[in-house]
């Protein structure tokens, strides 16, 4: 059994089409974080907060030029890198990472036979 279904069960996938942002919420724009409705600035940057609907609204956007993007990864992207590991491992976790806005690439090891 793989690394991440240990993790997340033989039968779970990770729905990249979902969000977990509350439209009671408020959040920063700056650093992400939660706040209860009524609080207006955030405590760790002072940064208004906005709405549960407009981070909603922020998050698929950004989901939408993610995905129109494909695989590209651009200077601007956050990327995780993973030195060795699986094929089927490295995929599962692509699939993760992915789904929270850091973009991946699985390539050969140099001088590895490439096959996984």
């Amino acid at each position: 059994m793989g690394f991440w279904r240990k993790i997340f069960g033989p039968g779970d996938k990770m729905d990249t089409k979902k969000h977990n942002f509350d439209v009671e919420s408020r959040y920063c724009p700056a650093c992400d974080t939660e706040y209860r409705a009524e609080i207006s600035h955030c405590a760790d940057c002072g940064a208004r907060l906005i709405s549960g609907v407009a981070r909603i609204a922020a998050w698929k956007s950004q989901d939408e030029e993610r995905r129109a993007r494909g695989r590209e990864i651009t200077a601007s992207d956050v990327v995780a890198r993973v030195l060795i590991g699986k094929l089927r491992d490295l995929k599962a976790a692509g699939t993760i990472v992915s789904a929270s806005g850091i973009a991946f690439r699985i390539s050969a090891a140099p001088g590895g036979c490439g096959g996984g």
